[in-house]
């Protein structure tokens, strides 16, 4: 290899030769029914028993960190980002198994009990590929696609990803943890939305760093190399837009925490590119129950400032919930009594009320107007009782 490539380059037969080493010279995009993986089995390479061509993926049963927790996931081989995982809902040990056969795939814990699968297919599988955009696709006859995992996100998009309208990525509980949360993005007909239980705490098209070009109906959400995109009639026309800097690989997750991030990942680790909601305090629940949120510096890596209102103080057993200074006193999942009010039972106790400080917000009153302004205190007082001791209303 000439010099003038610099002393960093590596030769084409170096580097084929340590991909095969790392591989231990039996990496393929392909296999086959009846195939059967486990991570006690692939122990050696982390659990991974398939990689995309170049080695830019990989298939394993995976822990994403110290627990007992196995999952089969596709992983970014460079970044170690995981982008997909199947049974997230359903781990597994180390000794669980993911099988393919002419049905599709199969993962089943230790003692053989399925716990995850594909759905019914139309015709028998002939191969599992993995290609080099992180698509785990199960092929048929003529290699026509009979399912792949693009089709079924987890919390994560990738680049040549779309995600559709009426499509969920959907939290996981913690990087380690990789259950479903209470976290969602959708994409609707005219934005893409994240809702905690529901209630929508941001919209793409209210972004600072969104730009707006069209008003036809939004068909996807997708990345390319320099930009996230709401995209409509078939991808001809960009809706709404996020400029991010150029990069070969990029995610766009939901995060445990609740935030949509893009990062580019490259060989001096990985840059966040966007997020969305950019002020961490508009996450509902980052700071638990009745706690109070301070975001000091939005432009920080860091999480935001929790704190608790007077009376309260934080819980020694979860120090981003809050509960009553009065060890006397509670905050129960529904009120322990029932009386009968006006023919209807409805559940009552002593109630007290808490003047919050000034400047005090909450998150759903960005969407979502007031029932009622510029009433005192004693008349939000009432109201508030009504409305907690009405069935079916919330406060």
């Amino acid at each position: 290899m000439p010099s003038s490539m610099g002393s960093s380059s590596l030769p084409v037969s170096t580097t084929i030769i340590l991909f095969a080493l790392l591989c231990g010279f039996s990496c393929s995009e392909y296999i086959y029914p009846d195939f059967t993986a486990s991570n006690i089995q692939f122990v050696d390479k982390s659990g991974a028993f398939l990689f995309s061509k170049n080695g830019t993926f990989k298939a394993a049963i995976y822990n994403p960190g110290n627990r007992k927790n196995y999952y089969l996931c596709v992983i970014h081989a460079a970044s170690n980002a995981l982008i997909w995982s199947a049974n997230r809902d359903n781990p597994v040990s180390n000794y669980g198994k993911m099988v393919l056969t002419l049905s599709g795939i199969t993962i089943s814990d230790e003692y053989g009990n399925p716990q995850w699968s594909t759905p019914p297919l139309h015709s028998s599988v002939s191969a599992l590929f993995l290609t080099e955009m992180g698509n785990l696709v199960l092929l048929g006859q003529n290699n026509i696609s009979l399912w792949d995992s693009f089709h079924y996100p987890t919390d994560t998009i990738v680049i040549g990803q779309k995600l559709p309208v009426g499509a969920l990525l959907v939290s996981s509980v913690s990087d380690y943890d990789l259950s479903t949360a209470n976290y969602s993005l959708s994409v609707t007909t005219s934005d893409a939305v994240l809702r905690w239980d529901g209630s929508t705490y941001w919209k793409l098209s209210t972004d600072l760093n969104s730009f707006r070009n069209s008003n036809y109906a939004v068909e996807y959400l997708a990345m390319n190399r320099t930009g996230l995109f709401l995209f409509a009639r078939n991808g001809s026309v960009v809706v709404i837009q996020v400029k991010l800097s150029e990069s070969d690989f990029q995610t766009a997750k939901l995060d445990v925490s609740g935030r949509f991030m893009v990062r580019s990942y490259s060989g001096m680790g990985s840059k966040r590119e966007f997020s969305g909601p950019d002020d961490k305090c508009g996450i509902p629940f980052i700071c638990g129950r009745v706690g109070l949120c301070t975001d000091s510096d939005a432009a920080s890596t860091s999480g935001p400032i929790c704190s608790c209102p007077a009376a309260f103080h934080a819980d020694p057993q979860n120090t981003n919930s809050c509960i009553p200074s009065d060890a006397s006193l509670s905050l129960p999942v529904a009120c322990s009594s029932t009386v009968v009010i006006n023919g209807s039972s409805v559940n009552t106790q002593n109630e007290t009320y808490l003047g919050l400080p000034p400047g005090s917000d909450y998150f759903t009153n960005v969407f979502m107007d007031p029932v009622r302004y510029g009433i005192n205190l004693s008349s939000c007082k009432d109201l508030c009782s009504q409305n907690l001791f009405l069935p079916g209303n919330l406060l």
